[in-house]
């Protein structure tokens, strides 16, 4: 990721809740049930969501899209505590109807910006796929980087309150 980590000094001086809305884009590879390569290429993309409740210091992430190219899925953290400015946590995994995964997955990200305006990371995917109707497992293997924007709910992220981010520069003398 490139861009401006917002300094961690910042991060215990705002407050509120806030949601942010990206996509997450990457690629993998497939093995088989006794861990042979597959095929490589197979993206993991979609869109997701980070709740952030910057009094509490803590971030939860929703995520929607698709594993290795073919498999509809659903994940999410319920739980990540923001160190610094940076937050991860095990990414649980849902997938479409008749299939089964398990997921050993990781997201990690950090926010951006003077005032934490963006958040940006990546997931390490590690999602065994069951398809139920034939026993046929594989697991995926692959990583993707996520970038969501801000779209403030009631939040005051100015450090020490006030109406809006600071400005990037000091205001003039006498001003």
């Amino acid at each position: 990721m490139l861009g401006l980590e917002t300094r961690p000094s910042v991060m215990g001086t705002l407050t509120g809740k806030a949601s942010y809305t990206g996509q997450f884009n990457g690629g993998g590879g497939l093995f088989d049930e006794s861990g042979d390569f597959v095929r490589d290429g197979r993206e993991a993309q979609g869109n997701i969501t980070l709740d952030i409740n910057f009094t509490d210091q803590m971030v939860s992430a929703d995520l929607e899209g698709e594993l290795d190219g073919a498999t509809d899925f659903v994940g999410s953290v319920a739980s990540m505590e923001i160190d610094g400015n940076g937050y991860s946590g095990a990414l649980l995994t849902e997938c479409e109807s008749g299939i089964t995964c398990t997921s050993n997955s990781m997201l990690s990200g950090n926010f951006f910006g003077p005032a934490a305006e963006e958040a940006a990371g990546h997931i390490d995917f590690d999602v065994t796929i069951s398809v139920d109707a034939d026993g046929e497992e594989r697991r995926y293997l692959g990583v993707s980087a996520f970038a969501a924007g801000d779209a403030f709910e009631h939040a005051d992220l100015s450090p020490g309150g006030g109406s809006g981010p600071p400005p990037l520069l000091p205001a003039p003398p006498g001003s």
